[in-house]
């Protein structure tokens, strides 16, 4: 049986410029769930003889991950706020790795947000968000 782990370790990465090479984004401190939901439509009917409603699955929503981190200025970081501004691009691939082999969701999506909190007494920070596009796969590292 395995024990449960903490969440110290985990990476968000994007594919880099090679495919299926990723390159982290440093210094985060928070990376958000991940995960999904589906839409259910409600098919009740005046037919129904016991006046309870009805549903089928919808369509699903992949949802995004959120991030927060310390800036340090690195080009990965750079990185996020260009690609929040740069006009139309493609979708890029990501991926959450979870520590101690516990997990890799991979996704193709696009920095949906990017901001930086500069505070008067305390770090830098900077947030953001990636909007995942389309189904992501959850496996287990071999």
């Amino acid at each position: 049986m395995v024990s449960p782990r903490i969440g110290h370790g985990t990476q968000l990465e994007i594919e880099s410029n090679t495919p299926g090479v990723y390159t982290p984004i440093v210094r985060l401190t928070e990376i958000g769930e991940f995960g999904g939901d589906v839409d259910d439509i409600d098919i009740t009917n005046h037919d129904n003889a016991e006046a309870v409603r009805e549903y089928i699955r919808g369509l699903a929503e992949p949802g995004e991950v959120s991030f927060t981190g310390i800036w340090i200025a690195d080009a990965s970081q750079f990185d996020l706020h260009n690609k929040t501004f740069e006009g139309i691009v493609p979708n890029e691939n990501f991926r959450v790795v979870l520590p101690d082999e516990m997990g890799i969701a991979e996704f193709s999506g696009f920095v949906g947000g990017f901001r930086i909190n500069p505070q008067m007494e305390d770090r830098i920070e900077f947030s953001g968000r990636i909007k995942i596009s389309g189904s992501f796969t959850f496996l287990l590292p071999s």
